[in-house]
């Protein structure tokens, strides 16, 4: 199933800003949301994000690497050479839920991650979530 999910989804929008809100759940301060978002927007772009890159963002919005890292290694998948293949949702590892953003194929952990994605990434994705092949539901986040 195809789906294409727009910037422009009301809900979308302010289920992240209620997320991303002082004390909500997303809250990781204005440096550490700026981090976030400018790490998630550069994997966007279909390439792993290299450990001088995510330096480099991090210098970018006022953080130290060490800060950086804090805020990031509890919500980033890394490969074996230590590059981010993916963070809070979004992810080069393929998945049942396939998001094409940017031109770029990717994937996300949770079917529910492809409703706010497009708002944070600021971009329209397509969207197409496997259905369960044997009968069974898969599980509904990969991480």
């Amino acid at each position: 199933m195809l789906t294409l999910v727009s910037t422009t989804n009301k809900r979308a929008l302010d289920a992240v800003r209620v997320l991303t809100a002082k004390g909500g759940l997303l809250d990781y301060g204005p440096l550490g949301s700026r981090l976030v978002v400018r790490t998630m927007r550069a994997l966007a772009q279909g390439k792993a994000v290299e450990p001088e890159q995510a330096e480099e963002i991090a210098r970018q919005v006022g953080m130290q690497a060490h800060e950086a890292h804090a805020v990031l290694r509890p919500i980033t998948q890394h490969d074996a050479r230590g590059n981010i293949v993916g963070v809070l949702g979004l992810t080069l590892l393929e998945s049942p839920h396939a998001f094409r953003v940017n031109g770029a194929q990717l994937w996300t952990w949770c079917a529910g991650d492809t409703l706010f994605l497009p708002a944070v990434l600021g971009k329209t994705a397509t969207i197409e979530s496997r259905p369960p092949l044997s009968g069974t539901t898969p599980p509904p986040c990969y991480r």
